[in-house]
């Protein structure tokens, strides 16, 4: 097989604007992986949240890339291939800052969802995500310096032009300690130095024996940028934005419009 390796970002890539996955895609996936190839989503999400999504959509079993690449699990056998967390000492500083930025804020650890109080956020990202958050009470700092806690991921939730500030303001502050996303216009990620689906992509590529001319890569976001790169035949979906844009090799039908599927079949089957 030409491409026997697919990876994809999941949210404004493989999924609807609905949030789903038609049939003809379905269709699609299952011809490329009865054909032998391996089909990997790779999404900034939690994997307790991807999993929810991926049984309802008929994909949960297969390899996934989470957390910004972080996270690799083989749910054939639920077996964590790569999991990479943010020190201590990191997470407390970055977390202490943000803190201060009036913005709201979530932590990740242990493939749990902790929040310092529920809030109208918290709210909307469990129903987006089909996941419950911990309310701590206590500031994520306190928790995480006194229990000593590396979580794998840091969010910020915030309004466009704030997201865009903190993107700014922290990789010079502790780029060189960790890794800075923005997934969508409003979440501000923090992940571990090293962390990104570039990186993870490799990191799979190079276990299969395999190179970046043998991947396809999709993506429609700034946190798609590494992977789109990585590939030597990647697409940003017409819905992308700029960067993601100018990151891919080319550019296919949205989103809404099965383009990651159409490409699947064009260049695999």
């Amino acid at each position: 097989m030409r491409y026997p390796l697919v990876a994809t970002d999941m949210d404004g890539t493989l999924l609807s604007s609905s949030l789903n996955i038609s049939a003809y895609t379905k269709s699609v996936i299952g011809r490329y992986r009865k054909k032998g190839g391996t089909f990997i989503v790779s999404t900034g999400r939690m994997y307790a949240s991807f999993y929810n999504t991926a049984v309802r959509l008929g994909i949960a079993d297969g390899l996934v890339i989470a957390f910004q690449g972080a996270y690799i699990k083989d749910m054939r056998d639920d077996s964590l291939l790569y999991h990479k967390t943010l020190p201590n000492e990191t997470a407390l500083k970055v977390l202490r800052a943000l803190e201060k930025e009036n913005v709201a804020l979530q932590i990740y650890f242990d493939d749990k969802l902790f929040v310092k109080e529920r809030t109208k956020e918290t709210e909307m990202y469990e129903k987006a995500c089909e996941i419950k958050a911990y309310e701590l009470k206590q500031t994520l700092s306190d928790y995480v310096g006194n229990n000593n806690i590396a979580p794998t991921k840091i969010l910020a939730f915030s309004e466009e032009q704030k997201v865009k500030h903190l993107n700014q303001k922290y990789p010079p502050l502790y780029g060189g300690e960790a890794e800075f996303h923005i997934s969508r216009p409003y979440f501000f990620e923090v992940v571990a130095k090293g962390s990104d689906k570039g990186s993870a992509v490799d990191y799979l590529c190079r276990k299969m024996g395999l190179t970046a001319d043998d991947v396809i890569t999709f993506g429609d976001n700034y946190n798609d940028v590494s992977m789109l790169k990585y590939a030597n035949l990647s697409f940003a979906v017409e819905n992308a934005n700029d960067a993601a844009k100018a990151a891919a090799k080319h550019i296919c039908p949205s989103n809404d419009e099965d383009g990651v599927a159409k490409m699947i079949e064009k260049y695999c089957l």
